[in-house]
């Protein structure tokens, strides 16, 4: 496939806490309600909203809470993303891309998504690069040259932060029987799942200096190696039901690495 934007966002990215997450805020384009006697194909606008969360809150809060740790920051950037009706059985409709988010905090609780126009159809993948920020970009000094930074604190009140170099391009691959952006359900949204990135993390073996825990390529290597290796398992695709950016009480998912 050919390469594909919480308050803090870069201008890049579109925020509105009307549309959210990887929502696809969905509406027919005026005249466009179900094709025309000639075939023309329905198309839908929607929205694809990014949203940070815990699937284990009481080990790996957001913000608070963590009996394990608590993640106060999730800082990385995004680039276009690419959706694929190609790959699975059931497949059809016409590759399109997205564009790309940007630079945020996705701790940071609020509501961000990019918009989109397609084709109406059944799709195979999402495929989602992380990049590399720059040294001039108006990130966290340590993220500069870096792509991923994640911070936080132990239940002692030790400070941890996570400096990754990964730029990992994700493919979220649907079942053999893809996954559907129509009228009214064309809302989604990609979640970031910090208690599957920091599980079995061995934070009690780190090496500490005057800041705390920094776990980077040249202080425990070893915690950063498990990391990323955790980086894919926790980014899923799910369908955003009432398009609010935040994960359903039971969500559908759509696509994950499979």
């Amino acid at each position: 496939m050919t390469q594909r934007s919480l308050l803090g966002m870069l201008p890049a990215m579109k925020l509105s806490m009307a549309a959210a997450g990887f929502g696809l805020g969905s509406s027919l384009l005026a005249g466009c309600t179900g094709g025309t006697e000639t075939g023309n194909p329905v198309v839908v606008t929607g929205s694809l909203s990014y949203t940070g969360y815990s699937s284990a809150p009481e080990h790996i809060g957001v913000g608070e809470g963590g009996d394990v740790a608590t993640v106060s920051s999730a800082w990385f950037q995004l680039e276009r993303v690419g959706i694929s009706a190609e790959g699975c059985g059931n497949g059809r409709g016409q590759d399109f891309d997205i564009a790309a988010l940007g630079l945020g905090d996705h701790a940071a609780g609020a509501h961000v998504s990019t918009a989109y126009s397609a084709e109406a159809g059944i799709f195979c993948s999402l495929e989602l690069p992380f990049v590399s920020t720059s040294e001039e970009t108006a990130a966290p000094e340590e993220l500069r040259g870096h792509a991923i930074l994640l911070t936080g604190e132990l239940p002692d009140g030790t400070a941890f932060s996570i400096v990754s170099d990964a730029q990992p391009r994700l493919l979220l691959e649907a079942d053999t029987s893809g996954f559907e952006l129509a009228q009214g359900v064309a809302d989604a949204l990609v979640a970031f799942d910090f208690a599957t990135w920091l599980d079995a993390m061995d934070f009690a073996s780190a090496d500490l200096d005057s800041s705390g825990i920094v776990v980077s390529a040249t202080s425990n290597p070893g915690l950063l190696e498990q990391f990323e290796s955790n980086l894919a398992a926790g980014v899923v695709l799910y369908r955003d039901a009432d398009a609010d950016g935040v994960l359903d009480a039971e969500p559908e998912e759509l696509a994950r690495v499979r």
